[in-house]
């Protein structure tokens, strides 16, 4: 016997204000199925996507770079830059602190962050808004506002749908 899987709903608003890129993930539901560490003090850390993480890719359309955006219910965060398709992924130095915002409670979960583009790009943009889920039966989802490859592949430009 199968233990029925729990429902979650994910949603996101994204904006852009200037030189500032908001993104709001809200998720509802059985949240208390999901693997997520407690609200810490925020730092930098690698391999947040190892677990439940919280993430958009941006890009400028034509070009092969990209940003990738990682964050933790946690509060800790990353931001890396690929120089194409899975290639050259480091740090983005030019982002020193990444404001964010957290409010969780036993049936929903809110992360807001603001990342100033100042330093990164001031054009036209092409965003995907996904996120890893960790739950505690060891299953490992993978949600995105479009799958563009047979399997989940966030890194795929063609997955990078939203304009701003």
């Amino acid at each position: 016997m199968k233990a029925e899987t729990p429902t979650i709903d994910l949603s996101v608003t994204v904006d852009r204000r200037g030189d500032f890129l908001i993104l709001q993930y809200e998720m509802t539901g059985a949240i208390e199925s999901i693997l997520m560490a407690e609200r810490e003090y925020p730092t930098r850390q690698m391999g947040l996507w190892e677990t439940t993480c919280f993430e958009c890719f941006f890009g400028v359309p034509g070009q092969d770079w990209y940003w990738e955006v990682n964050l933790s219910a946690a509060g800790h965060w990353n931001v890396f830059k690929l120089d194409g398709y899975r290639s050259r992924l480091r740090e983005e130095l030019a982002i020193e602190e990444l404001t964010i915002l957290i409010d969780r409670s036993a049936f929903s979960l809110e992360i807001q962050f603001d990342l100033s583009l100042l330093g990164l790009e001031n054009s036209e943009l092409e965003l995907s808004v996904t996120a890893v889920m960790a739950d505690k039966l060891d299953e490992i989802s993978y949600w995105a506002v479009c799958h563009a490859g047979v399997e989940a592949d966030f890194h795929l430009r063609d997955s990078f749908v939203i304009g701003v």
